[in-house]
């Protein structure tokens, strides 16, 4: 099966994905940040660590579905 040249709306949505990866990228390091920066805030830590753990899932989302457009 050969590769098929991506359709302008794949393309459109391989430009929106690198924006959006960049941007998670950016607020887990926020997020990791602020996680260091804790102290003995074990709550915001739980809280903080739950929001980190959704980031990763949505970034882990998006960086495969990129990777399955640009297989193409």
């Amino acid at each position: 099966q050969g590769k098929r040249r991506l359709t302008w709306k794949e393309e459109r949505e391989v430009e929106g994905l690198e924006a959006r990866i960049e941007g998670l990228e950016a607020r887990r390091e926020g997020l990791q940040t602020e996680i260091n920066a804790c102290g003995d805030d074990y709550l915001r830590l739980q809280e903080l660590a739950e929001l980190l753990q959704a980031l990763e899932t949505e970034l882990d989302d998006a960086m495969m579905r990129w990777l399955e457009l640009a297989e193409r």
